[in-house]
């Protein structure tokens, strides 16, 4: 509904918009679902006359190559006999640039003397401009459906490479399907003309000034394995730069952590479905809960959270012991208990005043004891929430970090490794 009013006489009237306008709004809608792959439910649009109009779209039609979708005409107070009418608009994949065609119900242009050649459909010129302004994305191609190399989702988001059978065969078939559905050269043509990326200078530099002699030496044990899998390589390219070793060990299979180590990272993965072999692989829980004890620095994300506490709700619903070197049982829920963007504050990483920190969070489970070391809150939202446990050797709690966001994390955590180092 357009929420403006015009007076006439004594009478005040709500204004409605147009046909054009819905055809215009239909037509950006469908554009969006078809591009995004999502469904909306509303869409807002500027009317010839710089008003801005939200509307819903009804009867909503979506396929691989088209989408098809309707808006309801609001004539306001100054009805005609289009008010209420749906007025429809598909829109698909075409190579050639954008092409406005009139479906039922609109009329073909028969003589001269219309600004639409003969043929065209009878669309009026203010309306065909507006459409035209909603479409006016260059289209790159698309990825149909490809029967034969579906990758099956779970609760937490696709199937991680080695539980996929036949990856590489299913791979290069999506690659030959894609040689002929998405304009290859085009997006890298896109790459190559984009000159004005966004991105923060001060970061670039800090990155490029990171190397610090000073950490050299240290050696960082990173958990990897089928419960341990979700780890951001730049990370430990961060590390690396800071004079880090990093050496990777399995929870599951290992028996005990690597020799001389001076610090642990346990990231994110999936160790609800392996907590009974985690469980039964008693010496390496007890490797790492005396390792923590004696104060080897760790980082310990979601998973690794959840593992490193006393224990843990499998994906079988039994509770197993975990590695005890914190207080608490995590436990699946049945819904997420927190997705998307966070920005910590308020809170210290080994000691040290880092600033804000851009983090993530994505997970079905809690935990008893969550932490309360900083404050996480959605960006651009008062909503908050306290979180993460951290002392002068333990950073943990379920916020994934990218150190990019924020390189004094991994500074911190080569410093505190580095000190642990000395002491010994």
């Amino acid at each position: 509904m357009l929420e403006k009013y015009v007076s006439k006489g004594s009478k005040k009237l709500r204004c409605g918009f147009t046909t054009g306008t819905c055809a215009a709004a239909a037509s950006a809608g469908a554009a969006r679902m078809l591009l995004s792959g999502k469904v909306i439910e509303n869409i807002t649009v500027m009317t010839p006359s710089g008003n801005s109009v939200t509307v819903g779209l009804t009867d909503i039609k979506k396929e691989n190559d088209y989408v098809s979708c309707a808006v309801q005409k609001d004539s306001g107070d100054d009805p005609d006999v289009t008010d209420k009418i749906l007025v429809y608009s598909t829109v698909s994949y075409e190579k050639s640039g954008i092409t406005v065609d009139g479906g039922e119900g609109v009329g073909r242009v028969t003589k001269k003397g219309l600004k639409q050649q003969i043929g065209e459909a009878a669309i009026n010129p203010v309306p065909r401009k507006m459409i035209e302004e909603q479409l006016k994305v260059r289209g790159y191609g698309y990825v149909p459906v490809v029967s034969e190399c579906v990758l099956e989702s779970r609760y937490l988001g696709l199937q991680i490479p080695e539980e996929v059978e036949k990856i590489d065969e299913k791979l290069e078939h999506l690659a030959r399907v894609m040689e002929d559905t998405v304009d290859l050269d085009g997006i890298l043509e896109l790459a190559r003309n984009v000159s004005a990326m966004q991105e923060d200078t001060q970061v670039k530099e800090h990155l490029l000034n990171l190397s610090d002699t000073s950490q050299k030496g240290i050696r960082i044990a990173v958990a990897h394995d089928e419960a341990f899998c979700f780890i951001y390589p730049d990370n430990l390219e961060i590390l690396k730069k800071l004079g880090a070793e990093i050496v990777t060990f399995s929870p599951i299979h290992d028996r005990s952590l690597p020799e001389n180590i001076q610090g642990i990272v346990l990231y994110g993965g999936y160790p609800e479905l392996y907590a009974k072999e985690l469980s039964e692989n008693d010496s390496m829980r007890e490797s790492i809960c005396h390792a923590v004890t004696l104060g080897v620095p760790c980082i310990a994300e979601c998973g690794g959270f959840m593992y490193l506490q006393e224990r843990m709700e499998g994906s079988d619903g039994k509770i197993y012991d975990m590695a005890g070197a914190l207080f608490g049982k995590s436990y699946k829920t049945e819904k997420l208990r927190r997705f998307g963007y966070i920005i910590l504050s308020k809170g210290t990483v080994f000691g040290h005043n880092v600033g804000n920190i851009t983090a993530h969070e994505f997970h079905y489970y809690e935990s008893e004891e969550c932490g309360h070391a900083f404050t996480a809150k959605k960006p651009m939202s008062t909503r908050g929430w306290e979180c993460m446990i951290s002392t002068d050797t333990i950073l943990a709690g379920y916020p994934h970090i990218h150190y990019m966001g924020n390189p004094q994390v991994a500074e911190a955590f080569a410093g505190a490794c580095r000190r642990y180092k000395e002491k010994d």
